[in-house]
């Protein structure tokens, strides 16, 4: 790739994206610095101009734009994503490293009824990335997420996790969605764009006045928080360097997307969220109805999508292990329904299910009715087969 890229590069203002912005614009791509305030990212760029002079690398050749975005407010995104697209005719790059990790016992519901955390690290930044990916396609472009080394299991009930609320849990949760998305978003534009998940160390910038305010906030967890970071934080450059590799770097973007990066190594054992195809398209079709964001087509898909995914699936049995049945509204051949407490994880089994109890009478149903009957079938990916019902 040729160095005069633009690479929009969010959450510019925190330690990793200060890394980044700086490495970028040393090896003289053009960045484009998102984040809240305006005041922010004004002094960020003056940071990043100084470090290169330190470098002694001519500052004024130094590209360096900035634009203002909420990522908790979707109007905010909406008119940034708005506003880059009328500024750069070409956006070769997207660095998503905004992130807010609340410090209080929440849930933080915002004034537009979506709690603070899913909304700014799960729905900002899949729709600002929605409203690029025509712009970036005309230039092979990447999306580089930065992730973190969590996996909380997604809670499809409660997915802002509002009802029933823990906010580390909360916070995991969406960093868990945030590599589900990464790795779905380079499975739905393989050979388009290109997405990667990347996993930093434990990345402060001790230099900035602004992370010794918010260890101050927080009381006597900041004060521990801070010794922490003293003797085990790597510098912004420790991130920076590697980002600003992949996404300038690789000739051939396609080779490397939907790859999980820990600094400037390759993960090449499989990721449990990245790997999870299921989640990956049932969280992507639950953003796009949720958000009202939808490609020509996508909209309607995403709906009949999450109606299978949410029907009810039966599982047959003969007092062993049974089969699935899963398609919508398809029939369900007589068999005995037993209750069936536990089953063992060797059959591809991954929770505990709960069928009627009792002998089936013969009646032919749907999944639709047997719903309708209150009787609780959960979906599983696979199980073995129950020559009893004859499936």
């Amino acid at each position: 790739m040729t160095d005069k890229q633009t690479i929009l590069v969010a959450g510019a203002t925190g330690s990793i994206g200060r890394g980044a912005a700086v490495a970028l614009a040393r090896r003289g791509a053009r960045v484009v610095l998102l984040g809240r305030k305006i005041e922010g990212l004004g002094a960020r760029a003056d940071a990043i101009r100084l470090a290169l002079s330190e470098a002694r690398i001519d500052y004024q050749d130094a590209d360096i734009a900035t634009l203002v975005i909420d990522f908790s407010d979707m109007e905010s995104v909406r008119l940034a994503a708005a506003e880059a697209l009328n500024r750069f005719p070409m956006i070769h790059g997207l660095v998503l490293s905004a992130v807010a990790q609340m410090p209080k016992q929440g849930p933080n519901i915002l004034p537009n009824g979506h709690e603070l955390m899913f909304a700014t690290n799960v729905m900002g930044p899949f729709l600002f990335t929605q409203l690029l990916l025509e712009r970036m396609q005309q230039s092979d472009g990447l999306v580089l997420h930065v992730v973190a080394p969590y996996y909380k299991e997604i809670d499809w009930d409660d997915l802002e996790s509002i009802r029933n609320h823990r906010t580390t849990t909360a916070y995991e949760r969406t960093k868990t969605m945030h590599r589900v998305i990464a790795a779905e978003l380079a499975r739905r534009y393989a050979g388009r764009i290109s997405s990667v998940a990347f996993l930093p160390s434990f990345i402060i910038d001790k230099s900035d006045p602004e992370v010794k305010k918010r260890w101050l906030s927080i009381g006597l967890a900041g004060y521990f928080y801070r010794l922490w970071a003293v003797f085990s934080a790597k510098p912004p450059a420790v991130a920076g360097e590697p980002i600003a590799n992949l996404m300038l770097s690789h000739k051939d973007r396609r080779a490397i997307n939907g790859a999980l990066f820990r600094l400037d190594k390759r993960v090449e054992k499989p990721d449990k969220a990245m790997s999870d195809e299921v989640s990956g398209k049932r969280l992507w079709d639950e953003l796009v109805l949720q958000r009202g964001l939808a490609p020509a087509g996508e909209k309607e898909q995403a709906n009949n999508s999450l109606e299978r995914a949410r029907e009810p699936t039966a599982i047959c049995t003969d007092g062993k292990l049974g089969s699935l049945f899963n398609e919508f509204d398809s029939e369900i051949t007589p068999c005995v329904w037993e209750r069936i407490e536990e089953l063992p994880s060797e059959a591809g089994f991954t929770r505990i299910v709960e069928p009627h109890a009792g002998e089936y009478d013969g009646t032919r149903h749907t999944t639709r009715e047997l719903a309708d009957e209150h009787l609780e079938f959960h979906v599983f990916e696979s199980a073995p087969n129950c020559d009893m019902c004859g499936i």
